[in-house]
């Protein structure tokens, strides 16, 4: 790496380079932190080699840089053209206003992770040659409340290193999944395709669907017929109806 001086800063060294810039008091290459900016640079240099290949607008980086203006980690760009609109859309992607697809929204995600841990005062910035344009994560959204919930769904799907169990249910609109721990996991491992009863921690999106959770409990549904399943769940969840004779014709669901 070559770090150049304040006297080749400018428009004049930067006019066929492609930048990652750090701004804010007292940056300098003298006190920025080498770890955070090299970390940053390469992942805004690899994001937008790859939204330029998957616009079929390619090319390549060479060389490396350090600039004094704040401070900068610099390459020079094969095809100046199609480094501003790869940016343009890195951009785009990074501050939240286009969705990322399948195969880069990782990468934008650490990004923006890593624009979340610069110094109070700090900003960054991308420039391509005579075009620039700040570099910035979009507000984290607010914290939405978790509830407990409990529904009778079917278990679609258990599974992962760390495991999570997959469901549908009549009150969901989604299939959703959830964490579970081991003995969780592996009682709904018994059950796929069987509906259960669950309790869940949940958190909604807002939208109002599950967004994340975790499982608190399993109930397998009672064996018998339907008449045996009601009365359990009665006597579990509704006392007042424990003298009730037939719970089935009580509900008139005779013939059902």
């Amino acid at each position: 790496m070559r770090i150049e001086g304040a006297k080749l800063s400018g428009a004049m060294a930067t006019e066929k380079e492609f930048l990652i810039e750090l701004d804010g008091p007292g940056v300098s290459p003298e006190t920025v932190d080498t770890v955070q900016l090299l970390q940053l640079a390469e992942m805004a240099f690899r994001l937008v080699l790859k939204v330029s290949e998957g616009a079929r607008a390619t090319f390549t980086l060479r060389g490396l840089h350090v600039r004094d203006k704040c401070v900068a980690v610099a390459a020079v760009p094969s095809d100046m053209s199609a480094a501003q609109i790869g940016a343009a859309r890195m951009i785009g992607l990074v501050d939240g206003r286009e969705p990322p697809t399948h195969g880069i929204d990782g990468l934008v995600r650490d990004i923006r992770e890593q624009l979340r841990k610069l110094p109070a005062g700090q900003a960054a910035k991308c420039l391509a040659g005579e075009w620039s344009h700040k570099l910035e994560a979009p507000p984290l959204p607010p914290e939405r409340p978790w509830e407990r919930t409990e529904l009778r769904a079917t278990v679609v799907r258990v599974g992962g290193i760390k495991p999570r169990a997959w469901f549908t249910s009549d009150s969901e609109r989604d299939v959703f999944n959830v964490a579970a721990d081991v003995e969780d996991a592996v009682a709904l491992g018994q059950h796929l395709y069987t509906e259960v009863d669950v309790t869940l921690d949940v958190v909604r999106n807002a939208d109002g669907a599950i967004e994340d959770g975790k499982v608190v409990e399993v109930v397998p549904l009672a064996e018998g017929d339907s008449a045996e399943v009601w009365r359990s769940w009665f006597a579990k969840n509704a006392s007042q109806w424990e003298q009730i004779d037939d719970v089935m014709v009580e509900l008139g669901r005779v013939g059902d």
